[in-house]
Parts: structure tokens; sequence; C-alpha cells
């Protein structure tokens, strides 16, 4: 089960590495998600995204590492058209509270969709480690995208944190970030 934490005192948006004047941000700040489970069992991170005029064409999405963590498996990525979808992350495909008619989340698929400035959306990312013990760390997603004929791509930092767990794990015992991944978290870039 994931535990969300919204709002660290950390305020980064995450748009770098990209010579696009206007590319894709992250809306609401630099939040964490971590959570506890076993092996093979996704977490689920959401970035909020927008951009601030006209449009362009996502592409796809990869995982962005920590340096020095072991970077765990991409589930999957997806979105959903709205800045208001809360989510529950610890399964994929992503599930919605309140869990609606088939108790999943309408996301839809990266590739192809027109993001429009005044039309904000939550991107999903999905992944899992696999080995009990150890942690895995993201740092967000490499989203690409297209503007007229020129491609682009953009960081958007959304930490994520699983820390996988055995039965025998201590029930109860923390989730939280080393601080060799603390330090690189405040290393990020600010705009």
């Amino acid at each position: 089960m994931s535990l969300v934490v919204i709002g660290l005192a950390l305020l980064l948006t995450g748009c770098s590495g990209t010579s696009d004047a206007d590319a894709p941000y992250t809306v609401a700040g630099l939040n964490e998600v971590a959570g506890g489970g076993e092996p093979g069992q996704a977490e689920v991170v959401g970035v909020p995204t927008a951009i601030r005029t006209g449009s362009v064409v996502l592409e796809s999405a990869t995982l962005v590492p920590f340096s020095g963590f072991p970077l765990p498996h991409m589930v999957g990525v997806g979105l959903v058209p709205s800045k208001d979808w809360l989510a529950i992350g610890w399964s994929w495909p992503l599930r919605n509270a309140p869990v609606g008619r088939n108790g999943t989340a309408p996301v839809r698929p990266i590739a192809g969709y027109v993001l429009a400035a005044g039309h904000p959306i939550a991107i999903y990312y999905a992944f899992r480690g696999d080995q009990a013990g150890q942690k895995y760390y993201v740092a967000g997603i490499r989203l690409k995208y297209r503007r007229g004929t020129q491609d682009y791509a953009a960081t958007l930092y959304q930490i994520g944190l699983d820390c996988v767990i055995t039965a025998s794990t201590k029930v109860g015992s923390r989730c939280e970030l080393s601080p060799a991944a603390l330090k690189q978290v405040e290393a990020l870039p600010h705009p």
C-alpha cells in the first residue's frame, strides 16, 4: 500500500533539459510517493502536468533514475485528462477513489495525446522492485513530446520510492528517503 505525501517543503517544478520555452511542467511542486509492498507489487506516482500556451503531442515516458540506486521496472504509464483525479497507488491499472463502476480510473495511453493549454492532465507511472529488503527510487519521468515537426523531451520530477518488504518485515516499519537520496532531491533543478 502507498502513502502519498503531498507538498514537501521542497516546492520544485520539474522541467529541464529542453530547448522548448513552453515545455510541459509539473503543476503541483515536488511530492513524494512512498510505499512498502511485497516483491513485484506496483507503486503508482501521479504527476499533475500542464502547458502554458499552445499544444503538444505526447509521445512516451520513461523512468528517471536516482544516481547510485537501482532503477525499478516500469509497469505502466498513462494519463487522466483532469487535474481532479485522486488515485490509489498500489495497483496497475490505476484505481480511482471513490471506486467507480468498474473500479479503474479512465487512464489513457500517452502516445498521441494532445496536451493543450488550459486542459491539465495527471500522468501516472507505475513501477515495481523485485528484491526483498531493497529500496527502489525514481526521480520522475522523462516525457517525450512533439510540437509541430520538432521533437522535444522534458523531465518531470515527482519522487517515487518503493521499499520492498516480505511477510517477515516488521509491520509499521517506515519507508522513507535515505539521506543520500534526500541530497539528490535537494539538488534537483529549480525554476
